[in-house]
């Protein structure tokens, strides 16, 4: 992942301004300015949004995999989240076959999902609101993908 100096960030936004919708993914503490600057370029632009993970993002794999939260006693015992949720997904995340688990990852991060002061708690993620968006336009075909992986040999448990 290229993380980017605020200009940089900002000068990309401004780049999308004639875009139907933006979605910037966020984690961390720096937040705050990045929002403030969506809301106050949304003023002109209505189609950004930031989506923040708390966190991190790897919180969004986690729910492909899990139902609750993750316990802080648990997670403390590792350096850092990654760590953590590399450790719970064995073989870590397989992008050749996890992501069809979107549906499921964006009903059990909602059910999850608490806000404090504007800011996700920790443990939650806004990146459900993107999915949504996704399972739009994807739902027939994930569903579809879904089924034959059900009837295939490799996907029967």
């Amino acid at each position: 992942m290229k993380y980017l100096s605020r200009n940089k960030i900002y000068e990309k936004v401004d780049s999308f301004k004639n875009a139907k919708k933006v979605y910037l993914f966020c984690e961390g503490d720096k937040i705050n300015a990045l929002k403030k600057y969506i809301e106050e370029k949304n003023k002109d632009y209505e189609v950004w949004f930031v989506v923040q993970s708390n966190p991190s993002f790897e919180l969004w794999l986690y729910y492909h995999f899990y139902s609750e939260k993750p316990q802080p006693t648990e997670t403390s015992k590792f350096a850092s989240f990654k760590e953590y949720v590399d450790s719970k997904i064995k073989g870590g995340f397989d992008n050749r076959g996890m992501p069809l688990e979107v549906q499921k990852a964006t009903f059990i991060a909602e059910q999850n999902f608490e806000i404090l002061n504007g800011q996700p708690e920790l443990y939650s993620t806004e990146v459900f609101n993107l999915a949504k968006q996704i399972i739009r336009f994807t739902k027939p075909q994930l569903d579809q993908c879904l089924e034959d992986r059900k009837k295939s040999p490799a996907g029967k448990s």
